[in-house]
This record gives structure tokens, sequence and C-alpha cells, in this order.
């Protein structure tokens, strides 16, 4: 399986057979970020014995697990809340740090990046999600060389 490889042996399925006896809940616990496929093989086995010639053992079933992989949220960390620079001088820091494209399997590492910025605070009655925004390809370009969405 992909995510990982093998599922894990604390992975298994548990099967629970229904009051009734007519059928069983299967569950399984999967590891975060695992996805891929599994094949298991499933036999039913009673108490009566194989004395006599008798069979205590059903034929093997197979089925198969196929987990999909989703989309994680990429994430980063600001390495500073605050920043100071003199009247007339240009930002040049490494201020968005830790970025990832959002699982730490690495299977997102090739998804193009690229950062939105919005000012937080309306200027002169403008809407503050209008006022001024980083261009997103100029962003994509400098990280991943792709562009956004």
């Amino acid at each position: 399986g992909g995510g990982g490889g093998a599922l894990p042996a604390g992975a298994m399925p548990v099967v629970q057979l229904d009051a009734g006896r007519r059928s069983a809940n299967v569950s399984v616990e999967l590891p975060a970020f695992w996805f891929g496929s599994e094949r298991f093989n499933v036999t039913l086995v009673d108490d009566g014995g194989t004395a006599r010639g008798g069979r205590n053992t059903s034929d093997v079933r197979a089925w198969e697990l196929v987990v999909e992989s989703v989309n994680h949220a990429p994430s980063f960390a600001l390495a500073a809340t605050t920043v100071q620079v003199n009247e007339g001088a240009t930002l040049d820091s490494a201020l968005l740090v830790n970025v990832s494209a959002g699982s730490p399997t690495g299977n997102e590492d090739g998804q193009a990046l690229f950062f939105t910025v919005r000012c937080a605070i309306a200027h002169d009655g403008d809407n503050a999600s209008s006022v001024w925004a980083a261009d997103p390809a100029a962003a994509a370009s400098s990280l991943a060389g792709g562009q956004p969405p």
C-alpha cells in the first residue's frame, strides 16, 4: 500500500459475528496518512470438529480493502508575528517557514504551492480583502514553478 507500505499488523481487521449469526461486522482502524490496498483471506471455523471426515472450516473467501488518498491541507509557520523595518526600506525576510504540501509521508510534495496575502485591516473604507493581494502566480513560480488553480 501507499502512504507507508503494507498495512501494519496492528491495523488488521477485527470481525464481530452479529447476534443472529447471519452476518459479521468487519472493522479496521487505519493509521493516519495510510492509503493503498490490502487483500485479505477469510475463513469461517466452527467448533464441530473433524471426526469421521467432517470439516470445520469453510472455503477461503478473499476481499480487498482499498483506501483512497486524500489531499491534506498545506501548512506553514510564521518566523515572527511582528516585523519592524525603517521607513522606505524593503522587507526581504524568510518570514514564512516550515512550508509543507500537507502529508508527512511526502506523497503530496509534487503539488504546486502558492501564498495569497491580503491586508487584514481596511484602509480608507475599502474592503479589507480587496485592498491588496500578492500575485499568486509570482508566489507559485518562486515556490514550485506552478500556477494557482
